[in-house]
């Protein structure tokens, strides 16, 4: 599952996985850098919330990382607006929009998606790892995946958060376009890697999936 979100992820123009990395890396090792963005938290009337640590080598801590980055979203942005543009990386700088007349949400429009469809994954893993899972579970574990995945791509159904940043006044229809193209190539390259590594027609796991009773069984 890991493998598949980072080969999904390539569909994207916007590096996120760095992008989170480097948000997190900002504030990690200074006090005064934490100290100064809490003075953003104050002034928005926020509550302060450090960023959380996404390992590279350990997936599951993307969605948590994502969830809390788009939580702190407005301090965030006030505090590298105020850094400016010399001070803050570029890949930080351009992800919050901070020196564009124009505000780019296509950066914040793919996190939001991200993580909406991340939540698939992390339920799937969840289940996959639970001590009372059995193996006559598992085709219907990875088949719920598939389905969920299938159905977002062909619904076009992005989020309700993504969605609705699309259709504000500062997303042009180029941008749209973009956004809607890279999105679908995320889906249909998580669904062809899922299809790569577990056979759905063949697999043993198919042929015991009868065995879990989850289903009623029918006679040909």
């Amino acid at each position: 599952m890991n493998n598949c979100v980072k080969f999904g992820l390539k569909a994207f123009s916007f590096d996120l996985e760095s992008f989170v990395i480097k948000c997190y890396n900002s504030f990690s090792s200074s006090a005064k850098k934490s100290d100064d963005l809490n003075e953003f938290y104050e002034f928005l009337n926020m509550e302060y919330r450090d960023l959380l640590r996404h390992v590279p080598t350990r997936w599951l801590s993307l969605m948590p990382a994502i969830d809390r980055l788009l939580l702190c979203w407005p301090a965030l942005k006030s505090y590298f607006a105020s850094e400016g543009e010399d001070d803050v990386a570029n890949l930080i700088w351009d992800g919050f929009s901070c020196g564009d007349d124009h505000v780019n949400v296509l950066p914040q429009c793919t996190l939001y998606f991200v993580h909406n469809v991340m939540t698939i994954f992390d339920e799937a893993v969840k289940r996959l790892e639970s001590n009372t899972t059995t193996s006559t579970e598992v085709h219907g574990i990875m088949m719920d995946a598939l389905e969920k995945l299938q159905l977002r791509r062909s619904d076009k159904f992005y989020g309700s958060a993504a969605t609705k940043l699309l259709r504000s006044d500062d997303v042009t229809a180029n941008d749209r376009q973009k956004f809607e193209r890279e999105a679908d190539n995320f889906l249909d390259r998580c669904l062809m890697y899922l299809k790569k590594w577990y056979d759905y027609e063949h697999s043993f796991f198919k042929g015991i999936a009868l065995l879990s009773l989850n289903s009623d069984i029918q006679w040909s």
